[in-house]
């Protein structure tokens, strides 16, 4: 489902809680309220292990340019400069 639809579903029925008491996304009310944690960053949200990594700043700044967050995309192309001078 995509976010026209998403959000659609959102006014029509006032929140996701309703949405689900409504007996619609039944067999994704769990994915769905986790998403929702994380997305409102809910501290309390289950988050999984994540490995150390080193960031690649060059990809960061290429998507914060892709999606039009011009100040972002500026700090992360100094980010980016430095790492690759080491």
């Amino acid at each position: 489902m995509g976010p026209k639809t998403a959000a659609g579903l959102l006014v029509k029925y006032g929140s996701l809680e309703n949405l689900l008491a409504a007996g619609r996304f039944a067999g994704q009310a769990d994915e769905l309220r986790l998403y929702r944690s994380i997305a409102t960053m809910d501290r309390k949200a289950p988050l999984p292990s994540l490995k150390d990594q080193v960031p690649t700043w060059a990809r960061a700044y290429s998507l914060a340019r892709e999606w039009e967050l011009n100040r972002l995309s500026e700090r992360l192309s100094r980010l980016a400069a430095a790492q690759e001078r080491k």
